[in-house]
């Protein structure tokens, strides 16, 4: 091990050098993502083995929390995400939020989920070993919810422990404010979308659309593109979507995917009632995300997936996510 003990040292020393020795160095795309991609694709089980996973961790999150509003190209961002993901997941005893445990955190939307899931299974399946863990938990879980807008299903709340349970049960579900939001701002966006993505549109309208749309109709840019695509792919400008996306910062996007796999469940259900079978439903909704996330790659599909896996108390999202991998 004393060679793989060596290049973790080394992968380390790259990280540190970028953060605390060289700030500037984020500025460098290609260095950045390098890294990165070693620690997420060869170096993230020596971490683990060495039990320096939660060092990673706050070490990562500490840059998350630069670049969640960047706008421009969010790769280094996606992949430091990502990163993060793997290494809460791997996680098999208590841990904090923050190296220091005060403060709101510095996660992102997605890894505020991806937390309390592992909080869960750790709690489950090991119990809290010390007096001060527990102390710590409601701290850690203002911490996690001052910064999420998400309400775990109860359907996912019943495998919870029963300490987490009571925590979150009671948080309001927003899901139909937001669907009553979708429907007075459709029209709107709807227009606005129209114009930026239709295959003929003018190229400049995408500065136009960034410099005129109100945030509470751009909130809604993923959402509209997928009405307006009616099951055809092109229907719709990728280019110009994909530019506009890049004006946005990461959780921007982010918060659009969530947004929008709200609004495409709702759409499935008055599709329903209108009498189109499900099927065609379920064919329109996978073609339509597959545009998004393997053709264009306009949109990071582990972040969809988890978004449509969140709302596993809706009968439909779970078929479009078998159907979509």
């Amino acid at each position: 091990m004393k060679g793989s003990d060596l290049a973790m040292r080394e992968s380390s020393n790259d990280l540190e050098h970028l953060t605390s020795r060289n700030p500037t160095a984020l500025t460098k795309p290609g260095n950045t993502i390098l890294v990165f991609e070693i620690l997420n694709y060869r170096f993230l089980s020596l971490y683990r083995y060495q039990g320096k996973s939660k060092t990673l961790m706050y070490d990562v999150t500490k840059m998350i929390s630069t670049l969640k509003g960047k706008r421009g190209d969010h790769r280094i961002f996606r992949l430091a995400e990502n990163l993060c993901m793997n290494l809460i997941l791997s996680l098999r005893d208590f841990f904090f939020v923050k190296r220091e445990g005060k403060g709101s955190t510095e996660f992102t939307e997605t890894l505020n989920r991806i937390a309390i899931v592992t909080l869960a299974i750790i709690i489950k399946t090991r119990g809290i070993g010390e007096f001060e863990q527990l102390l710590y938990l409601q701290t850690m879980l203002e911490q996690i919810l001052a910064t999420s807008q998400h309400t775990w299903s109860e359907k996912t709340l019943r495998y919870f422990p029963s300490i987490l349970r009571d925590a979150l049960s009671g948080r309001m579900d927003k899901r139909g404010l937001a669907i009553q939001a979708w429907q007075q701002a459709e029209t709107t966006v709807i227009n606005q979308c129209t114009q930026l993505l239709s295959p003929s549109a003018d190229p400049t309208y995408v500065v136009t659309y960034m410099n005129h749309s109100f945030p509470q109709h751009r909130q809604y840019l993923c959402a509209g593109a997928w009405i307006l695509m009616h099951g055809h792919p092109e229907n719709i400008n990728c280019t110009n979507l994909g530019r506009v996306l890049r004006e946005l910062s990461p959780e921007e996007v982010t918060a659009n995917i969530y947004t929008m796999v709200d609004v495409l469940l709702h759409h499935i259900h008055l599709e329903l009632q209108r009498g189109h079978p499900l099927q065609d439903l379920m064919l329109k909704a996978c073609g339509n995300l597959s545009v998004f996330i393997w053709n264009h790659e306009l949109l990071p599909p582990d972040i969809l997936l988890l978004a449509l896996i969140d709302r596993d108390d809706d009968p439909h999202a779970l078929r479009i996510v078998v159907c979509s991998l």
